[in-house]
């Protein structure tokens, strides 16, 4: 077989300028994202119940010897090897935000060089290039990154074990083996869906084999791989009806399946990824001949089918984002230099504006490139640096609120969430990482009814006219366990605080009194607060509350 000749100097000195970019741009993307949490003042949330294990880990880790059991338990659970590198890091870094910002840092990072590899040894540098800077231009990957979002380190492993994969195939070197085994063992334990990214490189690993010598290497990869799939395997029935018992509400309340990818991807990384599908298969070769190309094409297809199933959000699906980066990079690379262009300004044009000053972002609204969100600043969304109402306005609240939250337990009803609205867990994260233990959150969207309750100390609501709707439809007895607690204990509105669009923060106190009036937050106002009746009967209304018969 001849070997292609090598380039000439010109070409090297073009190649590696090449790469010397992708590796400026992957640390760009790793300062900004650092940058980000340093001004962000809100705390990593669970956005799915992911961490759950992480406060329990943590406090084992005080004693690992005695609490041997309970540390290798967690490895036989969903994330639970996460889980527990997050506990030590927090036990080397500190109880605080720093290790999960660290975190959310690095998979970034670890997603863009595995797509910046898997694209330089597929085609060529400037391939490698131009995936990069498509993948760092998705906001289901940059802005999904500054949140712990699980699907985020599932996607990095996966492309990380088809970057391995693709540079030995054959497995002639062990380590090689070492590396596809252990990546693909985490991806499939760390989510139940890893197990369908990895799926199709099993069948891929056999058919290109290599030399008989192999055999042995590929199935102790395999072998792995199985082995580890016994976690998800027990669960993953739980799983998908939970997936299934959801998605009259996902087709519902998400928009379809065009109109999400085009906000996940920004218009401009959309039409770049479609012009390089268009120019890759203009000359298309075989892809039984390019096995990474055929699995990064079944990545795709299973991200639609996964949808069609499910109607899940698509930031579910996040390898097949990375997939369509690659291969758009793939394809706008055959451009030559000019394709860095559409790159390059996908990338600017989704980047700078989280940095401009939010009234000069006001003015490039609307114009065609640029994402709608880019004005919407509110505590649920990252794409731009929030310094509003946070954690340190919360534990002003609990001190005043509470007997003392370091020494004494404190019970606070949560309606939504104790730190911002719609949120999947209540705040027990932001708590842990605050240091505030001895606060139980009695969270209403999980109760079929109400307990019996000797003292509520607070209660954590929104008053979300014309956006709550869709929340009280998720959880339709969380309005009458509402209106129940505030009945029972004569809840009164004690502080409020304006968030964004119309959207009021509420903390009520039993008779609306409180242990410490002085430590309430300051910069409050406290004219046309929706009073009780508002906020037990107008949530969910749009317009005033009606008045009560």
């Amino acid at each position: 077989m001849t070997q292609p000749a090598p380039p000439a100097p010109q070409d090297r000195r073009r190649f590696e300028a090449y790469d010397l970019l992708t590796a400026a741009l992957i640390l760009t993307v790793l300062g900004a994202q650092l940058h980000f949490s340093f001004i962000d003042v809100r705390l990593p949330r669970d956005p799915g119940l992911y961490y759950k294990l992480v406060p329990s880990l943590y406090n084992a880790l005080d004693a690992p010897v005695a609490n041997a059991a309970e540390l290798l338990g967690a490895l036989g659970q969903s994330s639970g090897w996460y889980n527990l590198l997050l506990a030590v890091g927090l036990h080397l870094l500190g109880r605080g935000p720093l290790p999960f910002e660290l975190a959310c840092a690095a998979w970034v990072s670890l997603l863009l060089l595995g797509a910046a590899l898997v694209a330089r040894h597929e085609g060529s540098p400037l391939a490698g290039l131009c995936a990069t800077a498509l993948a760092a231009a998705m906001p289901m990957v940059v802005i999904m990154g500054r949140t712990p979002w699980i699907h985020i380190p599932e996607a990095a492993i996966a492309v990380l074990v088809v970057a391995v994969w693709q540079r030995d195939r054959g497995l002639t070197r062990w380590r090689s083996v070492a590396a596809l085994a252990l990546g693909g063992s985490l991806a499939i334990t760390l989510r139940h869906s890893g197990l369908i990214w990895m799926a199709p490189i099993a069948p891929l690993l056999l058919w290109t084999g290599g030399p008989p010598r192999a055999w042995r290497r590929i199935l102790l990869v395999l072998a792995a791989w199985g082995l580890s799939t016994v976690v998800p395997a027990m669960q993953l029935l739980q799983y998908l009806e939970a997936k299934m018992g959801a998605r009259d509400r996902y087709a519902t309340q998400l928009p379809q399946f065009l109109e999400q990818l085009v906000s996940n991807l920004a218009w401009p990384t959309f039409i770049a990824c479609v012009l390089g599908l268009v120019l890759l298969n203009i000359r298309r070769p075989s892809l039984p001949r390019r096995p990474v190309r055929l699995l990064l094409a079944i990545w795709l297809l299973l991200g639609g089918l996964l949808w069609v199933v499910f109607r899940a959000g698509l930031d579910n699906f996040t390898p097949m984002m990375v997939a369509l980066a690659i291969l758009g990079g793939l394809g706008i690379a055959r451009m030559g230099p000019w394709g860095l262009i559409p790159a390059v300004f996908a990338f600017l044009i989704s980047s700078l504006p989280q940095w401009l000053d939010k009234n000069t972002v006001v003015l490039f609204h609307g114009i065609p490139g640029f994402p709608d969100f880019t004005a919407g600043v509110h505590p649920n969304n990252h794409y731009r640096p929030w310094k509003g109402f946070a954690h340190a306005q919360v534990r002003e609240l609990l001190a005043a609120t509470c007997p003392d939250p370091s020494e004494a337990d404190c019970l606070i009803a949560v309606d939504q969430g104790l730190f911002s609205p719609f949120t999947e867990d209540p705040g027990a994260l932001e708590l842990f990482l605050m240091d505030l233990e001895q606060v139980h959150l009695l969270s209403l969207r999980d109760l079929g009814a109400l307990p019996r309750l000797d003292k509520v100390h607070g209660v954590s609501t929104y008053y979300c006219p014309e956006r709550d709707a869709s929340w009280r439809e998720r959880y339709p007895n969380s309005q009458d366990l509402l209106t129940e607690i505030l009945d029972s204990f004569d809840m009164q509105v004690v502080w409020s605080t304006d968030l964004f669009m119309g959207c009021t923060y509420l903390w009520m106190a039993p008779e609306g009194e409180i242990e410490d009036p002085t430590t309430l937050p300051a910069g409050t106002s406290m004219s046309a607060m929706p009073g009780p009746t508002a906020v037990m009967h107008g949530p969910t209304a749009i317009g005033p509350a009606p008045t009560p018969r």
